[in-house]
């Protein structure tokens, strides 16, 4: 075959495969916790600040706590010595520690008594949300392969 015949059969093959694929756009890390409940980009959601520490705490973001956050956390684990039904116990800190080091994300589980009207239901949707949303992050990593893959999402 001379060359102008095998530059029409590569365009050939080029026009029956159409058009070239691209690759799928690359997978952003999950925001933290509050800049995805409040951010314009994903829930733009507003929060009382009380609201913001519980998300942080459920979320083991210790590198978002304000001195505003550990003030309430001590009044909260104050409140439960005093009272044994109210607030969060001594060693909340200590247990967030220990999530952080087996590489979890967040709380397995939360017991939030929460009054009526104290918001739960909001808390539990942008939880859900979150909990969602990385999920289907590290999905979308693990068949694209744009970031590595890793358990504190």
């Amino acid at each position: 075959m001379n060359r102008a015949r095998l530059e029409r059969a590569a365009r050939r093959l080029r026009d029956l495969e159409g058009p070239a694929q691209s690759s799928p756009p690359p997978v952003e890390e999950p925001p933290d916790i509050i800049e995805f409940a409040t951010g314009p980009r994903h829930l733009g959601r507003t929060l009382y600040p009380r609201q913001a520490t519980i998300l942080k705490v459920v979320f083991l973001a210790v590198g978002l706590f304000t001195v505003y956050d550990w003030r309430v956390i001590a009044e909260w684990m104050a409140s439960f010595e005093s009272s044994g039904n109210r607030g969060v116990t001594s060693d909340l800190v200590r247990r967030i520690e220990i999530c952080r080091a087996q590489g979890r994300p967040w709380f397995r589980e939360v017991v939030a008594v929460i009054g009526r009207r104290g918001g739960k239901g909001y808390l539990s949707a942008i939880s859900l949300c979150y909990v969602l949303y990385v999920h289907d992050a590290e999905a979308r990593r693990s068949t694209t392969g744009s970031l590595p893959t890793s358990g504190s999402a």
